[in-house]
């Protein structure tokens, strides 16, 4: 009898037990939140022999910072190897799940913005509008652990969501843990429900549903953000995709209603409604083009109006869009073009900081609604949900705040209607590894202090290890399968 290598027992893994690798990854992700995760201010960490021991020792932050990079290394593995092509949609979702559940209970990682949803739920039970007051409004607002710099900032959500803060806050009351618990578990719910409306998405398209699904939602980015991280964009993305399902099957009134529902969970959607009307017969005439039109936005603008004066909230999230904006984000290329300009000129002399924010953030603005106009427009045969696709993709590039998790937006849209060039399926891959690699690396370095030599060795040794897994040849092989997203 031969002796299996440790590589030849991680591909058995792998290729004949995937619901274990998965559920293996997400157990060392829910051990890490107990160390790396965000706790509220009022959390009594010495009742609690294992929080005492994960964030209050060496030994405890050792363990939860060894469980962060192997949960994020074998998740990735797990998703560039696992054969998507033979599963059904259904043991994709089990997959899915194994990874997710046993976080379920543990605190978010990487971002405490649920606890923000949280306060908002909170703010509307006492009978603030979260579209004119920040949470600030609310007595020991701090008690929710919510980041600072938005505590007197409105909402940038939709009446939906509010509705879903609402009611999570009034089940939860005062045990926050709970009200995550909520929320993720609703995350859980709506990623679920995009697996099969890639799946019906992707064959309307001639797409492998296998290959979409394993594309955008066993994506690591998923897993980490949306549910680790609990950020709602699920909810939103689950609507965006059954959106365009309905609309490709001539179903305009329904999927104008969906994508308003999408719209009033995260009010970037709206950028996906003009393509609605253009997804079932790309080419047709003008006549029949603004009549569809017509429609598509007279259904979702009346069924947001009513949405409107039924949670007494109306249009506030129009004023929401610009929310985020206001805040000045590196990682986006307009508000680091705009930093690098201000830096120069100041060089120069010249003291125009936030002067050229506010031009070049609206030149990308600009950009962005001529680009989105000439898509509506163009009489072609690309798909409505490519078109969508594209058109979420230059938002968010020329958007001056981006966050990892937003390519997920049209990541979902484009899976469904095929990735038509090896670049385009590299770019997936590598931008996937490459927030991964950030996303470890953001969890663990002391953000509010100077970087240490232990934290830059740390950080080369994650990105080098979470690139190196492409040194495989069976996983660069993903790069020249055309059937893999082609049925």
């Amino acid at each position: 009898m031969t002796r299996l290598t440790s590589l030849e027992l991680g591909a058995n893994l792998i290729t004949r037990k995937p619901s274990l690798g998965f559920l293996v990854a997400g157990i060392l992700l829910a051990i890490s939140s107990m160390s790396l995760g965000w706790l509220t201010p009022n959390f009594d960490i010495e009742s609690n022999p294992v929080f005492a021991i994960m964030r209050l020792t060496e030994y405890g932050r050792l363990i939860g910072i060894s469980s962060l990079f192997l949960g994020a290394l074998l998740l990735t593995l797990m998703w560039l190897n696992i054969e998507h092509d033979v599963h059904s949609p259904r043991e994709l979702a089990r997959f899915a799940l194994s990874a997710s559940v046993p976080s379920l209970f543990m605190p978010p990682l990487f971002s405490r913005d649920v606890y923000s949803y949280i306060a908002q739920g909170h703010l509307q039970l006492r009978g603030f509008n979260p579209y004119e007051d920040g949470v600030a409004k609310l007595d020991q607002w701090f008690r929710f652990g919510i980041d600072p710099m938005w505590a007197e900032t409105t909402t940038p959500y939709g009446a939906i969501y509010l509705q879903i803060e609402k009611l999570s806050a009034w089940i939860s009351q005062d045990n926050l843990y709970l009200g995550v618990v909520i929320l993720r578990a609703i995350n859980i719910l709506a990623f679920i429900v995009t697996i099969y409306g890639l799946n019906r998405l992707a064959k309307i398209h001639n797409i492998s549903a296998n290959f979409a699904i394993w594309l955008a939602v066993l994506n690591p980015i998923t897993i980490l953000h949306l549910i680790n991280a609990v950020h709602n964009d699920s909810v939103m993305i689950a609507a965006l995709v059954w959106a365009f399902v309905y609309a490709h099957e001539k179903r305009l009134l329904v999927a104008s209603l969906t994508l308003a529902f999408a719209i009033a969970i995260k009010p970037i959607a709206l950028i996906a409604l003009p393509f609605l009307a253009i997804s079932k017969t790309p080419v047709f005439s003008w006549a029949q083009r603004i009549k569809e039109w017509a429609i598509s936005f007279s259904v979702a603008g009346g069924a947001l109006a009513i949405l409107g004066a039924v949670t007494a909230t109306g249009f506030g999230w129009l004023n929401a869009i610009s929310t985020p904006g206001e805040v000045l984000n590196l990682a986006a290329p307009i508000s680091l073009v705009s930093e690098l300009a201000a830096k120069s000129l100041d060089w120069f002399g010249f003291d125009l900081g936030q002067n050229i924010f506010q031009v070049i953030r609206f030149a990308g603005l600009l950009v962005s609604a001529v680009y989105v106009a000439k898509l509506a427009l163009n009489k072609n045969e690309i798909s409505g949900t490519r078109k969508a696709g594209l058109a979420l993709a230059c938002m968010i590039l020329l958007s001056p705040v981006v966050f990892p998790w937003y390519f997920l937006w049209p990541l979902a849209l484009f899976a469904a209607s095929g990735l038509k060039s090896k670049l385009s399926m590299q770019i997936s891959v590598y931008g996937t590894l490459l927030v991964v690699a950030y996303s470890i690396i953001e969890a663990v370095a002391v953000r509010d202090s100077a970087i240490t030599s232990p934290e830059i060795l740390f950080s080369l040794l994650v990105v080098v290890s979470i690139f190196s897994v492409m040194k495989f040849k069976e996983n660069r092989e993903i790069f020249d399968l055309e059937q893999m997203h082609v049925s």
